[in-house]
């Protein structure tokens, strides 16, 4: 553990009575920007069903993406669960939640959502500038970012706004974090007694306030893309250029990383070669080289803006530490799949642009790398892709940008308090309608900061 840890205790070991001005229950994305932020004025304690991210630091290093999201250990950072839409997620285990496994994109959210919650934009402006600059830094941009970057403008997605942490139409250099800071799920208010009663009784749960609102309006944006075998040797990369769209579709890419880990029919492990089905969609193509490492894979993918589909989320039981039921109805809004086809058509015209020409096989068709894509999934249900519309369905993924089922309105006032409830507020994605910027997790900690600001500014009067 690094020694500015060192407060960092079991819980099993802490006194049997303790008094505390404010308790934080997860230690994630904003319960740590809420800590941090109490702490200076008020006695605090976070509670953080994970371990500690700096008990193995190998696992947040920028190397250990792939293998420490797809770790299925018991005291793993990250525990998957599979929607009810059949899409394999994960959620973060570890203090910090999401910022120590996810892809690291720091994106600040565009001005309507925050006019929509009703934000001081003074306190959310000194609130982003707290988090950047203290995690945030300026990525370096190499050969492969650099081709998907000119290939983006090639392809309209125009102008070109250089680096920036606001979220604006165009093709933009983002910020990153590979920091300790995450995000935390929802069914702990569940569990804690606040919801539903038809869910609540029968698991033998005391009601404490029959909310029925709780776990209703999750969203999780659809995400989609291609797997990019390449010739030439490329870096190690996680998404630090992304092209925003006019109508509502994000494109970013990753690359050097055992990608095919994350698909139905690949290893979970680091392999040395492309898995088979993957060697042999090449070879029909007549190229000569396809024992590539796995590592020269890239990713272009797309997500979209929102969405507008909406599911909800139940409980399976009363183990906190089982995965509740979580149904996103991907796609059930037509208005999202047609997002997912302008920004496929996008993406394509990137992987076939001058810019990028030098990472693909020549004799490398369009055709065979959404074919490939589709056969790496399990359960696909067609071998060959016909349409946009029937790849965006059959190959849908999770950018774990998923929230909702606290949303202010409706189960969480505009303080963020809990309807019905005394001392008790939820600060988390759970809160929004629908995930803002490019990546929510800048937002996420700002809010953080700026709740418990006004908190102790209440605490003041």
């Amino acid at each position: 553990m690094s020694a500015n840890f060192s407060f960092i205790e079991e819980a099993t070991s802490a006194p049997r009575n303790s008094t505390y001005d404010y308790i934080i229950v997860g230690g994630g994305t904003a319960g740590c920007a809420v800590g941090a932020t109490l702490s200076s004025k008020a006695n605090v304690l976070v509670l953080e069903r994970g371990g500690s991210p700096y008990s193995n630091t190998t696992k947040i290093r920028k190397e250990s993406f792939i293998s420490t999201l797809t770790d299925t250990s018991p005291d793993s950072f990250s525990q998957a669960f599979i929607s009810e839409d059949g899409v394999p997620n994960n959620r973060a285990r570890v203090l910090g939640g999401g910022t120590a496994i996810n892809v690291g994109f720091y994106s600040r959210a565009e001005p309507l959502f925050i006019r929509q919650l009703g934000l001081d934009e003074a306190l959310v402006e000194d609130s982003y500038k707290w988090v950047e600059r203290k995690l945030v830094y300026r990525p370096n941009l190499l050969q492969w970012q650099s081709a998907v970057r000119n290939g983006l403008l090639e392809a309209g997605v125009l102008p070109y706004n250089g680096f920036t942490y606001h979220h604006i139409n165009g093709t933009e250099i983002g910020g990153t974090i590979l920091d300790r800071n995450g995000n935390r799920h929802t069914a702990a208010d569940l569990l804690d007694g606040i919801g539903p009663t038809s869910q609540l009784e029968p698991l033998g749960i005391e009601v404490v306030l029959n909310q029925t609102m709780v776990g209703q309006g999750m969203g999780d944006p659809p995400s989609n893309g291609l797997l990019i075998p390449s010739p030439l040797p490329i870096e190690l990369t996680l998404a630090t250029t992304v092209g925003i769209t006019k109508f509502g579709s994000y494109i970013e890419s990753a690359c050097g990383y055992d990608f095919a880990a994350l698909y139905g029919s690949a290893s979970q492990t680091q392999t040395q070669t492309l898995p088979n089905d993957l060697t042999a969609a090449f070879n029909k193509t007549g190229e000569s080289s396809m024992a590539n490492p796995i590592t020269n894979l890239g990713n272009i993918l797309e997500t979209i803006r929102g969405p507008i589909s909406k599911g909800y989320l139940e409980l399976r039981n009363t183990n906190a530490s089982d995965n509740p039921k979580v149904t996103f109805n991907y796609f059930q809004a037509p208005e999202d799949l047609r997002r997912c086809v302008q920004g496929m058509e996008t993406l394509i015209n990137v992987v076939n642009s001058k810019s990028f020409s030098p990472f693909r096989y020549r004799n490398t068709t369009t055709q065979d790398l959404l074919n490939m894509v589709l056969n790496q999934r399990l359960n696909h249900r067609n071998s060959t892709v016909t349409s946009l519309e029937q790849f965006c369905r059959d190959t849908v993924n999770t950018l774990w940008h998923y929230h909702g089922g606290c949303l202010v309105g409706n189960v969480v006032d505009r303080d963020y308090k809990v309807f019905g409830v005394e001392s008790l507020r939820v600060i988390d994605a759970s809160t929004f309608s629908f995930s803002p910027g490019t990546n929510p997790q800048a937002t996420v900690m700002m809010l953080g900061r700026y709740m418990a600001i006004r908190i102790l500014e209440s605490r003041r009067r």
